[in-house]
């Protein structure tokens, strides 16, 4: 499996569509707001994506950056901000390719997206990246969780119902079919998007997207090895159909 298939994931219907099919999640909205403003900027928001969380950073006052592989998502966030009159920098990179000048007191990944880096030698090479741009005395912040739900249900093969959204008179439609290598803790998924106009279909999209996931402990002592001293790790419901996350609180001494 090719990992790289990932970076074309958030591309036209999903970007377009992503903030209206996540419209009915708040919680991981409200847990970030509140986290990032008891750690403080400057903040770095890693997979900001169409920036659901980085504008409401903005609007209480924080100065944050953003960073996306996906030029669609950044796109969208970049049309919110101008229209909201809000600046950001956004970075179009892949966090393993971080490299910065400065650093930041507060960075964050929302939503298991480190899972996305499915290959472990590069999302362990993206925390010794993230760890850099760190300041000392300053914190990472990250969810993750395990797909037990999926794995508890999946038909390898069978197609199931995902998400859907409506805008007008279209509808977006998610259907996706799942497969796990077990032995490395990795989910394969194929998702279709089929979109409507008055009952009628107009497009399809077809996409993958690969996720590694890990043991509590598996990745504290990822995050040791990456540098960060001191690791917590609490339980929260972040995202509906994540079940629970584990979010890790990461502090960088020096």
């Amino acid at each position: 499996m090719n990992y790289q298939e990932n970076y074309n994931y958030y591309t036209d219907i999903m970007a377009q569509w992503y903030d209206q099919l996540m419209l009915d999640e708040e919680k991981d909205i409200e847990f970030y707001l509140n986290e990032v403003k008891r750690s403080g900027g400057p903040v770095l928001e890693l997979g900001s994506g169409t920036g659901r969380i980085l504008v409401e950073l903005l609007k209480d006052g924080l100065q944050v950056d953003g960073l996306d592989v996906s030029h669609d998502m950044l796109s969208v966030c970049s049309d919110k901000l101008e229209q909201l009159g809000l600046y950001s920098k956004l970075y179009h990179q892949s966090i393993e390719d971080i490299d910065f000048e400065e650093t930041y007191q507060t960075i964050f990944i929302s939503g298991g997206a480190f899972q996305q880096i499915a290959d472990y030698s590069a999302a362990f090479h993206a925390l010794q990246r993230i760890f850099k741009a760190i300041k000392p005395g300053g914190m990472f912040i990250l969810d993750t969780y395990i797909p037990w739900p999926e794995i508890r249900r999946t038909n390898e093969g069978a197609w199931y119902l995902g998400r859907s959204a409506s805008i007008d008179d279209q509808q977006l439609v998610i259907n996706y079919s799942l497969s796990f290598d077990f032995m490395n803790q990795v989910q394969f998924g194929t998702y279709r998007y089929d979109l409507y106009q008055s009952s009628r279909l107009l497009e399809t999209q077809l996409s993958q997207l690969t996720v590694r996931w890990y043991g509590r402990e598996e990745f504290r002592r990822m995050l040791k090895g990456a540098g960060f001293q001191d690791v917590f790790i609490k339980n929260y419901q972040l995202i509906d159909s994540h079940h629970y996350s584990s979010i890790y609180f990461c502090k960088k001494f020096n």
